[in-house]
């Protein structure tokens, strides 16, 4: 995992309505340190290439049951903010790995980014707790190790 002190913050959006959210985060970043330039609009050919660049990874969907996105988000250690949808609250532990936010709560979410751009620890010490978490409990690793311990169960 790279030490990202030297990057200005950048915000990722992964999902397909960005447009009603991107204003608002422009006029965000206008109040920071972080320039418009500093948004990334993620786009699946080159999402390596944006998650290694990015501070904060956001995903404000309105219907997922899991949100695989985040854990590729937190295996990059980034700090993630995502809405209270299906098992996403299983993924981002609300504090500590980034926030969980009420689906269609655009005031609150862009608090929670505006937080996050702002305080640079917070940022680091959520992203490596993100990053912890995938390694401890959503490796392919772990999960074969999980599936084996059901599948003996079952036996």
């Amino acid at each position: 995992m790279e030490n990202k002190d030297s990057l200005a913050p950048i915000v990722v959006f992964a999902f397909n309505r960005l447009e009603p959210l991107k204003a608002c985060v422009s006029a965000l970043l206008a109040n920071t340190e972080a320039a418009d330039s500093d948004l990334i609009v993620f786009v699946e050919k080159d999402k390596d290439e944006a998650y290694q660049q990015a501070d904060i990874f956001v995903f404000p969907t309105y219907n997922e049951c899991f949100g695989l996105v985040l854990l590729e988000a937190m295996q990059y250690g980034l700090p993630c903010i995502s809405t209270n949808e299906g098992a996403i609250s299983d993924i981002v532990d609300d504090g500590v790995t980034g926030y969980i936010v009420e689906a269609h709560n655009v005031g609150h979410l862009a608090a929670k980014i505006e937080e996050l751009i702002d305080d640079k620890q917070k940022r680091m010490d959520m992203g490596m707790n993100g990053y912890r978490k995938f390694q401890e409990q959503f490796t392919l690793d772990m999960f074969e190790k999980r599936m084996s311990e059901v599948l003996e169960q079952l036996m």
